[in-house]
């Protein structure tokens, strides 16, 4: 009883064993066709979007500039302090909160007076 499970197991190892010899010379296979295609200390031919990188890599500057500036200008509000007319009070759902007039809008809330 005992040989006929050692012979079973090995028998399915022998079968799932030949899967993963096919995986591994499909791996090899595959490494080596970049080897031909990149070859030694050859660099990789330059892709056709270049103009797309250089984009993205310029709206990232813009957007980076931006934020700067962004936080050049904020500031918390500290109680006492001159009254900055450009902050209002906004009745959002979830409750008041302030904020330029503009934001209010964009965030659907009602600009509350007085």
């Amino acid at each position: 009883m005992r040989l006929l499970v050692v012979l079973l197991a090995l028998a399915s190892l022998a079968g799932t064993g030949c899967d993963l010899i096919s995986g591994i010379n499909d791996e090899l296979v595959a490494g080596e066709r970049e080897l031909e295609r990149y070859g030694r200390g050859k660099k990789p031919e330059p892709e056709a979007e270049t103009s797309t990188a250089s984009n993205t890599q310029g709206t990232s500057e813009a957007i980076r500039r931006a934020a700067e500036r962004w936080w050049g200008s904020a500031k918390s509000l500290i109680p006492g302090e001159k009254k900055d007319k450009t902050v209002i009070r906004c009745e959002l759902g979830s409750g008041v909160q302030f904020m330029r007039e503009s934001d209010c809008q964009m965030r659907g809330g009602r600009i509350a007076r007085g």
